[in-house]
């Protein structure tokens, strides 16, 4: 069996199980709606899907009250990067998460091929 995702038009997921190859595209849900098949929330179990992006990082983050001067600094490192409220900076890709980690200095622990890697 296989998990599928299903989500509503107000953005509401389900998950249901079939045989692989015998999910339906839609389903019913509670209060007669219907959830469409939602690849991008399959995708996104995936931690190398694209569907996974963006992520945040607590380890490249800053202190909330460090956010303005952080993104001022990402920006004229040439990698700009935004930081969430609590100050983890949201990476958008795999690149981006390489380059701004070459930029402070910091290296990816359980990296991968194009990683950023101690040197």
């Amino acid at each position: 069996m296989t998990t599928y995702s299903y989500s509503t038009e107000d953005g509401e997921v389900f998950e249901r199980e079939y045989a692989m190859g015998e999910h339906p595209g839609s389903i019913k849900v509670s209060g007669g709606r219907v959830a469409n098949r939602d690849l991008r929330a399959d995708l996104s179990k995936t931690s190398t899907c694209p569907g996974n992006w963006p992520k945040t990082s607590d380890a490249m983050g800053v202190a909330p009250s460090q956010v303005k001067e952080a993104h001022e600094a990402s920006v004229a490192a040439g990698c700009p990067t935004q930081f969430d409220r609590n100050g983890s900076a949201i990476l958008t890709s795999p690149g981006h998460k390489r380059k701004l980690a070459r930029s402070l200095g910091m290296h990816d622990r359980n990296a991968g091929y194009s990683d950023a890697t101690p040197d």
